[in-house]
């Protein structure tokens, strides 16, 4: 038995003509229900999706937002970054922060605060 006597001894379809095409109908159905899936879906792989900001970069921007405080003021920021950070204060810093007086090399205890940024963003 060839293939084309297969074909000719199958019997004829069952269901109206209408019920074999696809329609405009159909296409907006399928569409529609895309849409749903799409939203049920989106805040599940928004995580996954999402631009992820490197965390050392985030520090940075923190701390340049610090510039137009006081001393006083960004020392205690910066000491608050550290503490987030799991970072004691080192003599000095600690110092700093109840003796106006004190001198802290800031560009060191930012580049400090960069590297605790990093090490925990691993």
């Amino acid at each position: 038995m060839t293939q084309d006597e297969l074909v000719e001894r199958l019997a004829p379809p069952r269901l109206p003509e209408e019920f074999l095409s696809v329609g405009l109908q159909d296409l907006l159905g399928a569409f529609g229900v895309g849409l749903i899936a799409a939203l049920i879906l989106a805040p599940f792989l928004r995580p996954f999706l999402s631009r992820r900001v490197p965390l050392a970069d985030e520090v940075r921007a923190r701390l340049a937002a610090l510039a137009g405080l006081g001393r006083d003021e960004r020392l205690l920021r910066r000491a608050e970054l550290l503490a987030e950070y799991g970072v004691p204060l080192e003599g000095a810093e600690r110092d700093a922060l109840y003796r106006p007086d004190a001198e802290v090399d800031e560009a060191a205890l930012d580049a400090r605060i960069v590297a605790a940024a990093r090490k925990r963003g691993r």
